[in-house]
């Protein structure tokens, strides 16, 4: 299920919800549903742990470890 931002359009509530298929979301605060998709960022992190060729490079750590 894909994690979306939305804004709802009647008490102005900013919100991040996983969203399934053709679910409608509705507001966590009124209720309602008259909602605006809100562009969102993607994150990821490097993978970490034995075996993983990924080096973290963002940091001054000598670890990822060092980082989270």
């Amino acid at each position: 299920m894909p994690l979306f931002d939305f804004k709802c359009r009647k008490c102005k509530h900013e919100f991040e919800i996983l969203v399934s298929g053709s679910e409608k979301p509705e507001c966590p605060a009124c209720g309602a549903d008259d909602l605006e998709k809100l562009m969102s960022s993607y994150q990821s992190r490097p993978r970490t742990g034995k075996g993983s060729a990924d080096k973290c490079g963002g940091c001054a750590k000598s670890s990822c470890a060092g980082c989270h």
